[in-house]
């Protein structure tokens, strides 16, 4: 009897995440073009007058160094200290894991 409860726990778990897998594969991309988190940076950028947006905004550099081989050169500019305020790493060591020069 103990068996069969442990087949129908396993049968449940099995479909929960076979439910998850459906559901997050067809999520949409929260950074693709169109969504509304892509919009907030591309109109934070614009504000700013440039592709960097606002160096001394801390949600907008953690953005920045989520893409290094884009904003290689904004993630220069950085100030260290927000920069690992922002990222929690330190600015040289980020640089230098991502090959940025």
């Amino acid at each position: 009897m103990e068996n069969k409860y442990a087949l129908y726990v396993i049968v449940i778990f099995a479909v929960a995440i076979l439910g998850w897998t459906f559901y997050s594969a067809f999520q949409a991309n929260s950074t693709a073009p169109g969504s509304a988190q892509y919009n907030y940076y591309q109109e934070k950028n614009l504000q700013a007058g440039s592709e960097c947006g606002d160096m001394t905004d801390l949600a907008n550099v953690q953005h920045l160094s989520h893409h290094p081989d884009r904003f290689g050169n904004c993630i220069k500019q950085v100030d260290a200290q927000i920069f690992e305020q922002a990222v929690g790493q330190s600015k040289e060591a980020y640089m230098a894991a991502n090959g940025i020069q």
